[in-house]
């Protein structure tokens, strides 16, 4: 994409807006994870930062909380820009 080194968007703000948007929704644990079609669990170690976001679990995200696939473009906005030297 061109943006040179350094993301616009790192993996630690893209899991800080998921996990807050999913507060927002209202949406308890154990129904958002129903919903999104994983564990509970394992979703609370991706916004803690004990798992790595994947572009599964942002789809999810994108699915579920209805996002226009905003933590999908800003997941691929991540994985396309270099890291500084």
């Amino acid at each position: 994409m061109g943006r040179g080194c350094g993301a616009l968007v790192t993996f630690d703000r893209i899991r800080q807006d998921m996990r807050r948007a999913r507060r927002e929704s209202g949406l308890g644990w154990r129904v958002f994870a129903r919903e999104a079609g994983f564990a509970e669990a394992y979703l609370r170690n991706v916004e803690n930062g004990n798992r790595p976001v994947s572009a599964d679990v942002v789809a999810a995200y994108d699915r579920v909380l209805r996002t226009e696939a905003a933590f999908t473009r800003a997941f691929l906005d991540a994985l396309a820009v270099r890291p500084c030297p």
